[in-house]
């Protein structure tokens, strides 16, 4: 997966106390007042406690202050929060609290900037955030939320209106967590706690189907399917077959990828045969990336990068998967990118699913029973193994 970004978003001040206060204020809507409270009282001469940010902290809680306890939640515990964004709403936050008051996991949807940062505090310092997700930012003033978050094994991962927006690996035990709290000019209509098998949890019926040998229409270039998407292959991904997939890159794209994979879930991790992840701007000096991997048995394998990047933003695209007995082959625009041959995988394993994430907008999709050979040239690749 591509590796999240991080930001700083501290308040900066000439004052000489800054660096200690700046550690104390992660930028979310009860610092950033509390902050420039305190600004206005030094402008105005006015005496302030050492403790002046904490207890603007709690003042500007007082009224929008969610608490919940969470001594008993484990592995595989989900806590599910709805609420509604209030009319002043400019940031907000959801903080998991230990028993000594660190911050295990702060998510903090920022309304000004239109991003989610995350991050954690340690003995009242903050550490790196992170921002990025390959979510379309959800959150509106005086609109309803949703948002999930599920303890694993390692990280945090994060659901947002029932769609997959993130993850956060611990940097502090998940067995010290102790408070939910949830700060910020919201209303909490309900938060509840439950113990999960998958992640997230979609009725299968509820989820696309594939359709079989379905050509692309002009009707289907008037649509774009967003994603996340999940499309289940009721027939499984045969040898001989080939997986069509229509669509269109943003105008700014970061990246994208497609797996193909035994399930729907996003947890616990699926077996994925295959892994296509193409990656703009990410390489040295700015170059574009195109990385084929496989998930198997609780591990990614061997990495490959194909020598060619085919992907231009703000185009449409055609992109085609050839299943073979020795593996996989990938054609883009009706050229071929990239071979990938099995990595320790049983050539028989049942692919149910297509997991599609990213800069993309999907036209369409679908699964041929035979290889269509207008879609393929005659030559071949060598990969970058690394």
């Amino acid at each position: 997966m591509a590796q999240n970004e991080q930001q700083q978003d501290s308040v900066r001040n000439n004052n000489s106390n800054t660096d200690n206060e700046k550690k104390k204020c992660c930028g979310c809507c009860s610092c950033f007042k509390g902050w420039f409270r305190l600004r206005r009282a030094r402008s105005q001469n006015v005496e302030s406690p050492e403790n002046t940010i904490e207890e603007d902290l709690e003042i500007e809680s007082d009224e929008n202050h969610y608490k919940k306890d969470l001594s008993d939640i484990h592995l595989g515990s989900m806590i599910f929060l709805t609420g509604v964004t209030e009319s002043k709403c400019v940031r907000f936050a959801v903080n998991f609290l230990t028993a000594t008051g660190d911050i295990a996991f702060h998510f903090n949807p920022r309304l000004d900037r239109r991003i989610v940062v995350r991050n954690s505090r340690v003995e009242g310092s903050w550490d790196k955030e992170e921002c990025t997700s390959m979510l379309k930012f959800g959150f509106s003033l005086n609109k309803p939320f949703s948002i999930g978050i599920l303890l694993t094994t390692s990280e945090f991962m994060v659901s947002v209106d029932g769609k997959h927006h993130s993850a956060y690996a611990y940097r502090i035990p998940m067995n010290t967590i102790t408070t939910l709290e949830v700060e910020g000019p919201v209303k909490i209509n309900d938060c509840k706690i439950k113990t999960v098998k998958k992640y997230p949890d979609v009725p299968i019926h509820k989820l696309h189907h594939i359709a079989i040998d379905v050509d692309m229409s002009e009707e289907h270039k008037k649509h774009s399917i967003r994603t996340p998407f999940v499309g289940v292959l009721a027939h499984g991904f045969k040898t001989g077959w080939q997986l069509e997939i229509y669509g269109k890159i943003k105008i700014l794209p970061q990246s994208f990828y497609i797996n193909l994979q035994d399930g729907p879930q996003v947890w616990p991790h699926p077996e994925i045969p295959l892994h296509i992840n193409p990656r703009f701007n990410s390489g040295v000096g700015g170059s574009n990336i195109f990385v084929r991997n496989a998930w198997h048995r609780g591990i990614w394998l061997k990495e490959e990068r194909a020598p060619i990047f085919p992907f231009v933003p703000g185009s449409p695209f055609s992109l085609i998967i050839r299943m073979d007995r020795q593996g996989y082959s990938v054609w883009v625009d009706g050229k071929l990118t990239g071979e990938f041959v099995f990595q320790s995988l049983p050539v028989d394993m049942t692919i149910k699913c297509v997991y599609i994430q990213g800069d993309i907008l999907l036209n369409h999709i679908t699964m041929r029973r035979k290889i269509t050979d207008t879609y393929f040239q005659h030559k071949k690749e060598r990969c970058v193994n690394l």
